[in-house]
């Protein structure tokens, strides 16, 4: 089953917070600029936050967004180095409008495939 980024994330976030205590989520949020509850919805995977605040958290927690993310070590798959791709290519060219190209360029030729 594919998982969104944001589930990817809360996946993850879960992990690295487990054992702490619950005051630990109220300092982050407060730390980062959100509300606890906000917070705890990126915990449970409810709401995703965009990018910058994922970043926001890796950084509160001293970890690399991508590799927070990506899990390195981890089992990675197929999925997992398409997704990489687009990220680097984000970094490179800089352009969400370049991506979502690309991606609907992607579709296009899956359709075509599978006709």
């Amino acid at each position: 089953m594919k998982q969104t980024i944001a589930q990817r994330f809360a996946a993850q976030l879960n992990k690295a917070l487990a054992g702490e205590p619950h005051g630990k989520q109220k300092e982050m949020a407060e730390a980062i600029g959100v509300t606890p509850s906000r917070l705890n919805n990126i915990i449970r995977g409810r709401r995703g936050g965009d990018e910058d605040l994922r970043r926001e958290i890796c950084k509160y927690l001293g970890r690399d967004y991508e590799e927070f993310l990506f899990g390195r070590g981890g089992a990675v798959t197929q999925e997992d180095d398409e997704l990489q791709e687009f990220v680097e290519l984000y970094r490179r060219y800089g352009s969400r409008a370049f991506l979502e190209s690309c991606i609907d360029r992607l579709r296009e030729i899956k359709s075509v495939i599978e006709k």
